[in-house]
């Protein structure tokens, strides 16, 4: 399990802003010699694509007359 370290404030590569960088495993304790991160934009992301996943899952429950409750049916 995965603990969250303090973070970090870089300059995002995209725009030069500053952005939080959460640091999930520093380099040490990986086998990829870097640290593991995860960045506000990513949090977005990842967000976003819940949400486009969830809407295309109902439309073709929808289009096959199933709701979520449904699949959840025993």
């Amino acid at each position: 399990m995965a603990t969250v370290v303090p973070s970090k404030m870089s300059p995002h590569p995209a725009n030069g802003r500053f952005v939080v960088i959460i640091v999930l495993v520093y380099k040490e304790n990986t086998a990829i010699d870097r640290d593991i991160t995860i960045t506000e934009p990513d949090i977005d992301n990842l967000v976003r694509a819940k949400g486009a996943m969830f809407s295309a899952a109902l439309t073709l429950l929808e289009e096959i007359g199933m709701s979520f409750k449904d699949m959840c049916a025993k």
